[in-house]
């Protein structure tokens, strides 16, 4: 039981400044409109605390966990409820040239409640992590013609 999210973007920005991008939560707010507030150290093991705009109008605090994180190519993150319900979050960069990179953007849930969550939200999920994703794209590409 899962339901899962996978976009792929080609980036015209090298792999590090795509990852400062997903990694200046302050800045989120800027060129984000899912999550448009972020707190963490991003530590693995760390709090991760969102403000996700799911629901039109409506501003959600969801708190996760960084899970894993390769320094500049791999941060994941999610939540776990025994026998119910796992989610994991990735972003993936992958350099193709010296400016630009390949970014995926993976969201998983896994578990019974899997079926449910993304029946009940998954248009507004795919339209989010797909606004999200762009985002990434776009503010990375500004940022690298600075």
């Amino acid at each position: 039981m899962k339901f899962e999210i996978e976009l792929k973007e080609s980036i015209g920005a090298d792999k590090a400044t795509v990852w400062k991008t997903i990694n200046d939560l302050e800045q989120y707010s800027s060129w984000n409109p899912f999550v448009v507030k972020c707190q963490s150290t991003l530590d693995i093991g760390a709090p991760i605390i969102m403000w996700v705009k799911l629901i039109p109008g409506i501003t959600l605090r969801q708190k996760e966990t960084i899970f894993n994180k390769r320094e500049g190519e791999f941060l994941e993150y999610g939540i776990r409820v025994p026998l119910l319900l796992k989610s994991s979050r990735q972003h993936i960069i992958r350099a193709t040239s010296d400016s630009s990179c390949r970014y995926d953007s993976i969201f998983r849930l896994k578990g019974p409640l899997a079926p449910v969550v993304g029946g009940l939200l998954g248009k507004r999920l795919r339209a989010g992590f797909n606004g999200m994703t762009l985002g990434v794209r776009s503010e990375s590409e500004r940022r690298y013609t600075l």
